[in-house]
């Protein structure tokens, strides 16, 4: 299954970034029949947001760069994988022909129209008679008028929803169009109480399934495909900031208004449905406030545990089937934790989840630490020395230059700034190197016949070791990143099983 996801806005942007650290661990959709994963997953993400300085957009550019090199050095081009990174992630020009230079090879959906203008300017304000414009200005203040797009729609998404309802006419809405094929799904992420993602969702649904108005190809694909939308209700505080377009007194009056002309124009209320299924997230926790900043100064929030849990949204959708996602209305679907508490650790999470993605993330975070702390005294040893070998240029080379540096890093990151968070996330102890029986907080090791005993890299290692030996013969000479990503995935997967395996039950 191919899955276009349209991330929309600075939390767009946000949830596909927790989303890339699920995939990288290895989560894939499970068939809710059988409880097995999805073999041939493929995303295609496209961010849309004309501020293009936002920091949050281009830290989840990076993050899929990353991703995407790191795959193709494990994989290839190949759509069925198992392990880490195993899910395919591809821009939309990578599915058009060699030919096609229209578009460039990125995750960042073009607004150049939008980027590049006031709002006045791009509703030619100034070339409209007297009347007209007096019309405009009952529709928009002063200050909306006078709005630079290229820091967004600032919490003003009447504005948003002309200015992207260009998008219809872009290259990329008709390179979509062409390349989309049956079977293939649709799945936005958008926040519903600012201004980009509040608009531009309902925007884009309509121009998608209106499409046979248009000169583009696969029209009855588009009306007839299964479409869902993470729909993002408030979760973050702001600080108050005299003068500012953004302010938190207005989300819930926002999301009042939102919800309301969803449910006329969107959900289908009465009418038909444009969407099979909605995911409602969001978060009363009061936290303490980010900085209220309406995008001049690159809007950089830190990870929050609601866009973690955004990110199972599309994974439970891409494994929901057709039959129970009828056209015509709108399933709703809502998340809630085991326990409401501040202090959120992995058993927090419902068992769905934690059969979900607690043992891949586990895994991840094993191999970032073992990484960091054991690989190079054993490159000579045991698993390194079978063959192919992997020797000490390794250290060196492109692949593992790019995953304990740019990714895991940023892996690191995203941990870090969820566990400050005011809803403290803490699904591991980021202190423990070494000790690993305490790596899980709340979850006990699980007691053997002797009782608990040390849980250390060198288990890892002699696991790897044990592992490398059925797999003999099992890896080329170039498939070292594999080679060792691929036996630490299963070896790691065993200890998680006789270590931890109460966190899934």
């Amino acid at each position: 299954m191919r899955l276009f996801i349209f991330a929309i806005g600075g939390t767009g942007a946000r949830v596909l970034k927790s989303l890339g650290m699920l995939l990288a661990a290895g989560v894939k959709p499970l068939d809710p029949a059988t409880g097995r994963e999805m073999e041939e997953f493929e995303i295609v993400p496209m961010i849309l947001d004309p501020h293009h300085s936002n920091e949050d957009l281009k830290r989840t550019d990076e993050l899929l760069r990353s991703y995407r090199k790191l795959r193709r050095a494990l994989y290839g081009g190949s759509a069925a994988a198992k392990g880490f990174f195993a899910t395919k992630i591809s821009t939309l020009k990578e599915l058009l022909s060699e030919s096609s230079s229209e578009l460039d090879d990125t995750f960042l959906f073009n607004l150049g129209a939008v980027e590049r203008c006031k709002f006045s300017e791009f509703v030619g304000f100034n070339d409209l008679d007297g009347e007209n414009q007096a019309l405009l200005r009952m529709l928009f203040s002063a200050d909306q008028l006078d709005t630079s797009m290229n820091i967004g729609f600032v919490g003003s998404p009447n504005i948003g929803s002309v200015a992207l309802n260009m998008f219809r006419k872009s290259p990329e809405f008709r390179a979509f169009c062409n390349v989309f094929a049956e079977g293939d799904r649709v799945f936005f992420i958008s926040s519903i109480f600012g201004g980009t993602g509040a608009a531009g969702f309902p925007i884009l649904l309509k121009n998608i399934r209106h499409a046979e108005g248009l000169d583009v190809n696969n029209k009855g694909y588009l009306k007839r495909c299964k479409t869902g939308a993470l729909t993002m209700l408030p979760y973050f505080n702001i600080e108050h900031k005299e003068g500012s377009p953004i302010n938190k007194a207005d989300f819930v009056v926002k999301t009042r208004s939102a919800l309301h002309y969803y449910d006329k124009a969107v959900t289908g209320s009465g009418r038909g449905s444009l969407l099979n299924a909605i995911y409602y997230l969001g978060d009363t926790e009061v936290s303490a406030p980010y900085a209220n900043d309406p995008g001049a100064g690159g809007q950089k929030n830190a990870a929050h545990l609601v866009e973690l849990v955004g990110a199972l949204a599309p994974l439970n959708f891409a494994a929901t089937p057709d039959d129970d996602l009828p056209q015509g209305r709108t399933e709703a679907f809502e998340y809630g934790l085991e326990k409401d508490t501040s202090q959120v650790n992995m058993l927090t999470f419902g068992p769905a989840t934690r059969r979900l993605a607690a043992t891949p993330l586990i895994k991840l975070h094993l191999l970032s630490l073992f990484l960091d702390n054991k690989f190079r005294e054993c490159i000579g040893r045991g698993f390194t020395k079978d063959k192919p070998s992997i020797g000490s240029d390794f250290l060196s080379s492109d692949f593992y230059r790019t995953l304990t540096g740019p990714f895991l890093s940023k892996y690191w990151d995203w941990l870090e700034e969820m566990d400050a968070n005011h809803r403290h996330v803490e699904i591991f102890d980021l202190d423990v190197a070494s000790d690993l029986e305490r790596l899980l907080p709340g979850v006990e090791q699980k007691k053997g016949f002797l009782g608990n005993r040390r849980f250390t890299h060198d288990d890892i290692f002699s696991r790897i070791n044990t592992v490398s030996k059925h797999r003999e013969g099992a890896f080329r000479p170039d498939q070292l990143p594999l080679k060792l990503m691929s036996l630490f995935y299963e070896a790691a997967g065993q200890l998680v099983e006789s270590k931890f395996s109460n966190i899934t039950e």
